[in-house]
């Protein structure tokens, strides 16, 4: 991904994304390049195991540890208005949505869009990316370069070594006095390329074409911010892609770069510990991927926005066309197996218009009769779910705002049992056993045990003095929307107008290292604000995970679908 434009620190990249949860996923496959923690969307608490894939940004864009230059931020989880007491569409689309990609520092136009995916997406992936160089290895080659090229200016008396110093004599140097392959990666391999380096950041001289020039860009990319989500008009779908501007016939909406995956990868769960009675069901990623009924591959889009174009039989303004652009023909005669055997994605579809589309109008393309078919039945044999009038869920009560209950407050007007309060805090840098509290209790897996009884209730009751003197004081942190830090955590009491003193637990992952509170210890916070407390569902509760959910597909045309691909005939 690159972009035609200025960015500064603080822009938007691309529109706000959808985010897909795999469930106690079990099967590996190609998309295991794909998957980011489930702290990253804010995905913690859906299940035992979670993985996530961001479309946009998150599939498309490369990383390079020393020049990532966007940052992900959490989005929103609702269900766009959908009960599951009264709408079949419940739990049919992602309620995960609205990630964003913010820019930590100026990109220029032409510059490539790096994801930062951590150093140890590379460093345990060695047999496939090999040494490659890291932030600080290339903070190192600088150094090097510059004492390196200061020596040899005195040593020679003049300003240019280029004169007297060979790409062979350089190379030479390199593997006699740097051992360390990752460094050694990091310097120029010509001497041309130290002075290029020297002129600026030697991680730019290892990425020779990038910034790229805006005329190739127009001739070989594609435009992916020619849509904007919103609320669908469309009964039961959600949110949809509305045109951004406007989008004349016959031109790309969007491209649909895409990943192959085998249907029976996503077509049933694995088995968490509170899943382990729940009744089979396929992965919601099935309702995103293309396919067809006589196939048993499928082919996931990771372009952005459009994930969210929703599907319209009869007055749709677009089709899918596979590309002429960026996609490998010869995959056409590839029998189903050795299209999953490939370690890269190299196929392609396009969204196209069929007619001119005007700003603001949803776009949409026929998913297909069997779809069609399959929804219709789906909605004529839909039930609501057992309990489901009551239901409320941890979107419903984060949308009130309203004041927090403490846990004394809940023993006589509970939250409903599928909720707990989670909430955004980093542990101070110097934690001190004398400023926690002593603790026998067992109660480390706080999402999925049940409220506090009388008698530990009258025991902390007994103990707040304590507590509020051995309680941390609440710190403004930079993290209100950073998942590696959004933990469990108990409301004890109100402690201001708004604000409360509050118990932390620790996630059962994705705490960084210096993040992890002592199990052996209670930790209690003074006046946390109300805006760092948020409800989250507990496991295996929310639409996600409602059994009869509707799943399929998105069907290819017959005209488009390769007779190779249909293994299942």
């Amino acid at each position: 991904m690159y972009t035609g434009v200025l960015r500064l620190e603080g822009d938007q990249v691309a529109p706000p994304e959808i985010a897909h949860q795999l469930i106690d996923r079990v099967a590996r496959n190609l998309l295991d390049q794909y998957y980011w923690g489930p702290f990253v969307t804010g995905a913690n608490y859906e299940a035992d195991k979670v993985d996530s894939l961001i479309p946009g940004c998150g599939m498309a864009a490369n990383s390079f540890s020393a020049l990532n230059n966007v940052q992900s931020f959490i989005g929103s989880s609702d269900s766009a208005g959908l009960h599951r007491s009264r709408d079949p569409g419940a739990g049919a689309f992602s309620t995960y949505h609205n990630v964003t990609y913010v820019v930590t520092g100026a990109i220029n136009p032409g510059q490539e869009i790096f994801a930062d995916y951590g150093d140890a997406y590379f460093t345990n992936r060695v047999q496939k990316y090999g040494m490659l160089p890291m932030r600080d290895d290339f903070s190192w080659s600088d150094l090097k370069l510059r004492q390196f090229w200061k020596t040899m200016q005195e040593e020679i008396g003049h300003d240019d070594p280029r004169e007297v110093l060979s790409d062979e004599v350089w190379n030479a140097i390199m593997a006699v006095f740097v051992e360390d392959e990752r460094k050694r990666n990091a310097l120029p391999k010509t001497v041309e390329g130290i002075a290029h380096a020297l002129d600026g950041y030697s991680a730019w001289a290892y990425l020779p074409n990038n910034p790229r020039k805006i005329d190739w860009l127009e001739e070989n990319g594609y435009c992916m911010d020619l849509l904007e989500i919103r609320t669908s008009a469309i009964p039961q779908a959600g949110r949809g892609a509305f045109a951004s501007r406007f989008i004349p016939k016959g031109s790309v909406v969007a491209p649909a770069p895409l990943v192959q995956i085998k249907r029976s990868d996503i077509s049933n769960r694995g088995r968490g510990r509170f899943s382990e009675n729940m009744p089979s069901h396929p992965q919601l990623l099935l309702n995103y991927c293309f396919g067809h009924k006589d196939s048993s591959l499928l082919l996931l889009p990771y372009s952005s926005a459009a994930s969210f174009i929703n599907h319209d039989a009869s007055s749709s303004n677009a089709e899918i066309r596979w590309s002429t652009a960026s996609h490998e023909d010869d995959w056409g005669d590839l029998s189903v197996k050795n299209i999953i055997a490939k370690d890269h994605a190299s196929l392609m579809l396009e969204v196209r218009a069929t007619r001119d589309i005007l700003p603001g109008e949803e776009v949409t393309f026929d998913y297909g009769s069997h779809w069609q078919g399959a929804w219709d039945t789906h909605v004529l044999d839909w039930k609501a779910p057992d309990g489901s009038n009551h239901y409320v869920s941890a979107a419903e009560l984060n949308a009130k705002g309203d004041d927090l209950r403490t846990v004394f407050d809940q023993m006589k007007n509970p939250y409903p049992s599928n909720v707990a309060t989670a909430c955004h805090y980093q542990v101070p840098n110097t934690v001190n056993d004398s400023d926690n509290i002593p603790t026998d209790s067992k109660d480390t897996d706080i999402l999925s045990t049940g409220f506090e009884s009388s008698t530990v209730l009258h025991q902390l009751n007994d103990i707040l003095p304590l507590i509020r003197e051995h309680a941390y004081p609440w710190k403004e942190h930079n993290i209100l929307f950073s998942g590696n830090h959004f933990r469990p955590c108990k409301v004890i009491e109100k402690d201001g107008d708004a604000s409360y003193l509050v118990r932390m637990y620790n996630q059962k992952v994705g705490h960084s290292l210096g993040n992890v509170l002592p199990d052996d210890r209670e930790h209690y916070v003074l006046n946390v604000p109300r805006g760092a407390i948020r409800f989250v569902d507990r496991p295996y509760t929310s639409d996600l995970h409602i059994h009869d959910s509707f799943r399929h597909e998105i069907g290819i045309p017959d005209s488009l679908f390769p007779e190779a691909w249909k293994d299942l005939k």
